[in-house]
């Protein structure tokens, strides 16, 4: 089923149209009631707002297979921007879904600290509260980066991870968000009354109309006033951006999330070049990468073949219910063969060239295709099956090639 297409929540449908598609679950909006005071080490937690995406019916008795999912935005994102893929999954997993908005978005509290620890503890206080097993945690690039380092912190509390479009490495943040951190201080100046007047000022620094709509989702007016001011503190995160592309986590191999981790990247983004993705093994050694049609906004731009894209026939997949760590996918390619379960390792990889046909129960959506690895940038859809050198035990190692 297509998601995406709709967007607008009307009595508990989508609106395409000016038709109302069903929906099979039910939502419910929850503050989260832990004192912002609360502490976890030496890092003062703040309570989360959230909304939960419940499904009408849970697809498996086992808790293993219905664990719910955690839903992190990224930088200047919030909850409502992960409504309809969250609906979505409930639906298809049924798993429950919390989307969640970190410190210093949406409707959670302001605070002056924000970084990826305060981060992860927020939402490790807030599974704490109530009561969260063993989830799922879904996280887009400054979530990616708050969900890794969860696990990292604390794996016994993660069952794994899908991280989309973001990797456990130091990386210099794009010029675009001190762009925009400018503009949306502009705006506020200004004040202006229309969103027409906040888009014109965004123009100047930013083309893109889905974008601009993003970033101007924030604006609201406040009771009593006339002039729209943003929700999101613009000097806090202006002054967070500085080290927003850091990791905590600077060795790789000496801490490492020994369970499954699927990396999800948008083809024409370059937040996870092939380069990284030793270190992201080191870190995460039960690892994967799918390559998705689509920029950054990966999510946004391609929601159908994001959400196929765990879904893929793999025996590994994360959101599909349980199965075993061994992955294998084998394809065709004239007169090469390539059968493979490890392609890529912290040593040389083995090469193989991409399939000339799909596996049968591929996915079909937009952008979205199973291919062999290549130490080259992938096309759409390349699922890399990776290990650390030091786990190559734990998986299956045979890669065949034939060459004519």
């Amino acid at each position: 089923m297509i998601i995406g297409l709709c967007t607008r929540p009307v009595l508990g449908g989508l609106r395409r149209s000016g038709c109302l598609r069903p929906l099979a679950t039910t939502t419910h909006r929850f503050y989260s009631s832990s004192s912002s005071s609360s502490t976890s080490g030496s890092i003062s937690t703040v309570p989360l707002a959230y909304d939960l995406h419940a499904p009408a019916k849970p697809v498996s008795d086992d808790p293993d297979r219905t664990s719910p999912i955690l839903f992190l935005h990224g930088l200047f994102g919030s909850k409502k921007n992960n409504r309809s893929i969250s609906k979505a999954l409930a639906r298809d997993l049924g798993r429950s879904i919390y989307a969640i908005d970190l410190r210093n978005h949406g409707e959670s509290p302001h605070d002056p600290r924000h970084d990826y620890l305060a981060m992860a503890e927020d939402v490790g206080a807030f599974m704490a509260e109530h009561q969260i097993d063993n989830p799922t945690i879904i996280g887009h690039s400054m979530g990616a980066k708050a969900a890794m380092t969860l696990a990292l912190r604390s794996p016994r509390l993660v069952k794994d991870v899908v991280a989309v479009d973001n990797a456990p490495v130091d990386a210099i943040l794009s010029t675009d968000f001190a762009k925009y951190v400018r503009n949306m201080k502009k705006i506020e100046d200004a004040n202006v009354t229309s969103l027409k007047e906040a888009d014109a000022i965004m123009a100047e620094v930013e083309e893109s109309i889905p974008i601009r709509q993003f970033l101007l989702g924030n604006l609201h007016t406040p009771a009593g006033q006339k002039a729209k001011k943003f929700r999101v503190p613009i000097d806090i995160l202006g002054k967070a951006l500085a080290h927003m592309g850091d990791f905590p986590y600077k060795e790789p191999g000496k801490v490492r999330f020994g369970k499954r981790a699927l990396f999800i990247r948008g083809t024409k983004s370059k937040y996870v070049p092939d380069e990284v993705l030793p270190v992201v093994g080191e870190f995460f050694p039960l690892f994967e990468v799918v390559d998705v049609e689509g920029g950054h906004w990966v999510i946004s731009e391609n929601p159908e073949a994001f959400r196929q894209a765990p879904s893929l026939p793999r025996s590994a997949s994360l959101i599909s219910a349980g199965s075993p760590t061994t992955a294998s996918t084998t394809s065709t390619n004239g007169s090469r063969t390539c059968s493979l379960v490890l392609a890529l390792t912290s040593q040389n990889p083995a090469p193989c060239r991409p399939a000339s046909a799909l596996p049968s129960s591929a996915g079909t959506a937009r952008g979205l295709s199973v291919l062999v690895p290549t130490r080259k940038r992938a096309t759409p859809g390349t699922v890399f099956i990776s290990t650390s050198s030091n786990h190559v035990s734990m998986l299956e190692k045979e890669v065949r090639e034939e060459v004519s």
